[in-house]
């Protein structure tokens, strides 16, 4: 049986302090919050906890504010960075509910790239698979089935119109740095 929780979405003051001690009990309950609170210690189980952690966050915080967090590397980072441009004065908490299904938005063109692509880099550093779509496969098999993998989530994640209009790119990383040259605004 399935448990399908109600989470809303970061979506400004007006929601913050709900949505932080409910984000924060269920971090707590994955186990999760003491790589928030304290950050990763260096080992390889605290580093896959905080990829975790950091994903988690970032799908449940809406896209337009997303977009302002290139930056941040780690969990404690992103929920520092939230608490801080969060903790003024809140407005009355609405009643918009948010599944807790961790979804990534498609990647429409330029408009929704900077939150699409974090939130998206989340999820591949948290499937371990990132690496590889950064730096682009070596010639192990165990890279093939990993690039393989994390082209197929990115490819899954473009809006069909712009991806009828990629050109048949090879690998994780040669789709990555097309989509990043083509909607980042950045030109590289």
């Amino acid at each position: 049986m399935a448990l399908h929780l109600q989470v809303e979405k970061l979506r400004g003051l007006d929601n913050y302090k709900a949505w932080s001690m409910t984000v924060r009990s269920y971090l707590e309950t994955e186990d999760l919050w003491a790589v928030v609170e304290h950050g990763p210690d260096g080992s390889e189980e605290d580093g896959h906890k905080d990829r975790r952690a950091k994903f988690i966050i970032l799908c449940l915080t809406d896209t337009k504010i997303c977009q302002f967090m290139a930056i941040i590397r780690t969990s404690r980072d992103l929920w520092g960075y939230l608490k801080k441009q969060h903790s003024m004065i809140r407005k009355s908490d609405k009643d918009s509910k948010m599944t807790l299904v961790l979804t990534v938005e498609k990647l429409m063109g330029s408009e929704n790239y900077k939150g699409w692509s974090m939130t998206l880099e989340a999820y591949l550093e948290m499937e371990e698979i990132w690496e590889v779509v950064e730096k682009g496969p070596d010639s192990s098999d165990e890279d093939f089935h990993r690039d393989r993998r994390a082209k197929f989530i990115i490819c899954c994640l473009v809006e069909t119109k712009l991806f009828k209009i990629m050109p048949n790119l090879r690998t994780s990383n040669d789709v990555w740095f097309y989509l990043k040259a083509k909607y980042s605004g950045e030109g590289n």
